[in-house]
């Protein structure tokens, strides 16, 4: 028993030296290995919590700190005042004041207000000066300059991104295009175009002469340019059209490739062939189907097909 004691003494000690906080000498700062904490000041640094550097820093709700090295984990939000490196992991969010570098994951928002080298993952928001990596997001990428890959899964906004992928790219000095669009199910569309000179995003919104129940049909996807000469692209889409709002509505999601010549200084002529899969819950609207299709299945309630369609269309470039 008295062994053990020690032995869990010796260990108390060892552990309280090793978080205990302490300064850098060659410049003063105030230093500390681990800081674990609930939220400020109730930590190991107490009411200078935001005066350390810390190489990793726990806390269950709330995270303070001058600088992080290595990682920083809260349940709820890291703020880190200058720069944080390595790991920032947050249930809500992350909030790097100066530069950051490493990975952010937070379940709603990551800020980094100056420059982040790495990998910016939330829920909802990423925001960032200038970003050397990726913002990757449910809803909204904030930054200035992007060098590297904003992925979100409704608008991006820059001043500069070379590889936006979203359904509505705001890119201070991106692409814009407005045009009307034709396909083989008989829907005719207005479509907006946004994104830069490799990718873009496409919503759009028309009408199905086709259709039984003659309707609107909304469009949305996600493109890519081929670049090859100044007057020639080669357009590769993917994109889900809808067709209808109720219950016996049609689906369809496909795959084109798209040749597109430039004509003057704004104006595009594109079309191609398209790899598509069609379904429809009104199984009598056969007007809406290919009579070659690559594969076929019906019931009673649903059919379904593979086929091969084509698009065409033409947009102004603003």
């Amino acid at each position: 028993m008295k062994q053990i004691t020690q032995i869990a003494l010796s260990s108390l000690i060892l552990i309280s030296a090793f978080i205990t906080p302490g300064y850098a000498q060659s410049t003063g700062e105030k230093t500390s290995r681990v800081q674990l904490g609930f939220f400020p000041p109730i930590s190991t640094n107490g009411i200078s919590a935001g005066e350390y550097t810390n190489t990793i820093s726990f806390n269950a709700l709330v995270g303070l700190s001058r600088n992080v090295r290595a990682f920083t984990f809260a349940g709820l939000a890291n703020i880190v005042r200058n720069d944080a490196d390595g790991v920032q992991w947050a249930g809500l969010f992350n909030n790097i004041g100066n530069k950051g570098s490493g990975a952010s994951l937070a379940g709603i928002a990551n800020i980094s207000k100056i420059h982040y080298r790495g990998v910016q993952l939330s829920g909802i928001l990423n925001m960032g000066n200038e970003v050397v990596g990726s913002q990757i997001t449910g809803v909204v990428n904030l930054a200035k300059k992007v060098s590297g890959v904003q992925f979100a899964a409704l608008v991006n906004i820059a001043d500069e991104s070379d590889y936006p992928i979203g359904l509505l790219n705001l890119i201070k000095n991106g692409e814009y295009t407005l045009g009307v669009q034709y396909d083989e199910v008989g829907t005719t569309a207005i479509s907006l175009r946004t994104g830069s000179r490799f990718t873009y995003g496409i919503i759009g919104l028309g009408y199905n002469y086709r259709a039984q129940e003659k309707t609107l049909a909304t469009i949305a996807g996600l493109g890519v340019h081929l670049n090859c000469y100044p007057w020639l692209r080669i357009n590769n889409e993917v994109t889900a059209q809808n067709i209808g709002f109720s219950k016996n509505n049609t689906f369809k999601v496909g795959y084109a490739l798209l040749p597109s010549i430039r004509v003057g200084q704004h104006w595009d002529i594109w079309g191609g062939l398209s790899l598509n899969y069609l379904r429809s819950g009104n199984v009598g609207d056969g007007r809406l189907f290919s009579s070659k299709p690559i594969w076929e299945k019906q019931t009673a309630s649903l059919r379904q097909q593979l086929y091969v369609g084509y698009q065409v269309g033409i947009q102004y470039a603003f």
